[in-house]
C-alpha cells in the first residue's frame, strides 16, 4: 500500500504538463522535397503521455509501473490512467484554488 501511495504522487504531477504550451513545430514536406516547420497542436493527452514517458528517467524505480499505464483521459484539470493488467484506475487532479490561474 506504501508503492501505491508514492506511485499516485509520481502521477499527482502529471496533469500540470498539460498546461504547457500545446503548439509544436514539426518538418513537413511541402511537396518540392522541401522541408518547412508547420505548428501542429498536441492534445492533453499527448502531453500527459509524453511527461508518463519522462517520468520513467526521473523515477526509474516506477519504471515497469509507468510503462504499463494508458492516459485514457486528459483536461487542463485532471488526467485518468489505466492499468489494464494490474485492474487499476488512477486519477490525478491539478491542485490550486477556483480562482488560481491555468497558465
Amino acid at each position: 500500500e506504501k508503492e501505491f501511495a508514492k506511485l499516485q504522487a509520481v502521477l499527482a504531477v502529471l496533469p500540470r504538463h498539460a498546461l504547457g504550451k500545446a503548439e509544436v513545430l514539426r518538418k513537413r514536406g511541402n511537396g518540392k522535397d522541401q522541408l518547412r516547420l508547420a505548428p501542429e497542436r498536441r492534445t492533453h493527452a499527448e502531453m500527459v503521455e509524453t511527461a508518463l514517458l519522462s517520468s520513467c528517467k526521473v523515477y526509474p524505480r516506477y519504471t515497469s509501473e509507468l510503462k504499463s499505464l494508458v492516459v485514457a483521459y486528459a483536461s487542463e484539470d485532471m488526467a485518468i490512467f489505466t492499468d489494464a493488467r494490474g485492474r487499476r484506475l488512477f486519477t490525478a487532479l491539478r491542485g490550486g484554488g477556483g480562482g488560481a490561474p491555468r497558465a
